[in-house]
């Protein structure tokens, strides 16, 4: 979505050369030490944080360390400030977005995070190397999936989503806002309904026939201008609610 949203953000003003998109899952109530709630898979989430981010800079392509570059982002209230890296997640956009100058996917945290998390990679928890432990080797990067795993599961299930997706040309600045919370009605996380929701939609428009093509597609292209928008309307109607703002 993240995606789709930046490529349409660029599109409606006439192109541009710096895109961001900043995203993060996050507990609504963090619980220490990491402030943090397991939404997805935990092999998904340490690999977010192992593996070189690709981003753009001055044109070129650079894969950077996630927690080398960790800064501060605010937001409205209730959410306020939150940390962020960059993390492996442009996807396609790697391809379909080469002529950017600035190009990145930031995911976000409660403040802490990542220090915390980087103290473990540091000392070699995260490590695919195996380390003899009495008398069994094993991976220090599987006991911590196994350990980490079921620590991130524990806590209150009530998450929230928080998503910015900017993009900048010479003629201004169009910035998506996302902030979505666990459906307390129907017991849904808010990370399932953002993903899910936004992959039955885009499913939906392929079986209508609204979007055509043969192959692999990107998101980015295959959703343009109309279907965009709809997107967001289906979105909406489905409780999660994506505003538009403009800059110059």
């Amino acid at each position: 979505m993240g995606g789709i949203l930046l490529a349409h953000g660029l599109e409606q003003i006439g192109g541009g050369d710096e895109g961001h998109i900043l995203v993060g899952g996050l507990p609504q109530r963090p619980a220490p030490p990491f402030d943090y709630r397991l939404v997805f898979s935990i092999v998904g989430l340490l690999r977010e944080y192992i593996d070189d981010a690709r981003i753009f800079r001055d044109g070129k392509l650079l894969k950077v360390r996630p927690f080398s570059m960790v800064e501060s982002y605010d937001f409205p209230a209730p959410i306020g400030r939150l940390e962020g890296f960059p993390t492996d997640g442009l996807a396609s956009l790697v391809y379909t977005m080469k002529g950017m100058k600035t190009l990145d996917e930031i995911t976000l945290r409660w403040p802490g995070h990542a220090e915390r998390m980087n103290l473990l990679m540091e000392s070699g928890y995260f490590s695919r190397e195996k380390v003899r432990a009495g008398e069994v080797e094993v991976s220090p990067l599987e006991v911590s999936w196994a350990v980490l795993g079921k620590k991130l599961a524990e806590g209150d299930p009530r998450d929230v989503t928080v998503m910015r997706v900017i993009a900048k040309g010479k003629r201004g600045e169009v910035v998506y806002d996302m902030v979505d919370r666990y459906d307390e009605k129907k017991g849904v996380s808010s990370m399932a309904k953002t993903t899910a929701y936004t992959g039955s939609i885009v499913t939906q428009m392929l079986g209508s026939g609204e979007i055509a093509g043969k192959g692999t597609i990107p998101p980015e292209v295959a959703l343009k201008g109309r279907r965009v928008e709809k997107l967001i309307s289906e979105l909406g109607r489905r409780g999660v609610s994506i505003k538009r703002s403009e800059g110059s």
